[in-house]
């Protein structure tokens, strides 16, 4: 019994509360809608330790999804796309879920009694030069029973989030009039 506890607290995943921890960077997170037949419910940001330690492997990623087709789906394919503090496209990473899905059931990420992550629904945060600020999921391919497939290239992904450069403003020469700035 001893041994069966060890275990499985070996293969627990604590769920960081707000997103963020003391030991954990500060991560926006954002599941967009591709109008799949799979939709993203939630996405929880928490962090893998492992052994009697709780020795901190790294920060990770989970989907909670639902299927709201009207059959079966075996396989969903997330997209990953994350963005680093200078708000450049940093790294992108894919999770795919195989199963039985059936229609209106939500796969949990996460339990909340518990705090504990699903590592199934989960993908590493990747290591980039100056840390992930946004991760951006969406669902690129659906494969239902039968076969049936369904794809997305996902929403346009700028290599840069900035806000565009302000339109110039008008410079008024001497032979122009002058406005009335009066209503």
């Amino acid at each position: 019994m001893r041994r069966l506890l060890r275990c499985v607290a070996l293969a627990l995943v604590w769920i960081v509360p707000g997103g963020a921890g003391n030991d954990l960077r500060p991560v926006r997170l954002v599941a967009v809608d591709t109008n799949s037949p799979i939709r993203i419910t939630a996405v929880h940001l928490g962090v893998k330790r492992e052994g009697r330690l709780r020795r901190l492997v790294g920060d990770i990623a989970c989907v909670s999804f639902e299927n709201r087709s009207s059959t079966d789906v075996t396989q969903v394919t997330f997209h990953f796309v994350y963005y680093d503090t200078r708000q450049d496209h940093a790294a992108d990473n894919e999770l795919g879920r195989t199963g039985r899905f059936s229609p209106g059931v939500t796969i949990a990420g996460s339990d909340e009694k518990t705090h504990t992550l699903n590592l199934e629904d989960c993908v590493d945060l990747p290591d980039v030069p100056h840390d992930v600020a946004l991760a951006v999921v969406f669902v690129t391919h659906v494969t239902s029973v039968g076969s049936v497939n369904w794809a997305s290239t996902g929403p346009a992904v700028p290599m840069h989030l900035g806000r565009p450069d302000p339109a110039p403003s008008p410079v008024a020469d001497d032979s122009s009039p002058a406005a009335d700035a009066t209503p």
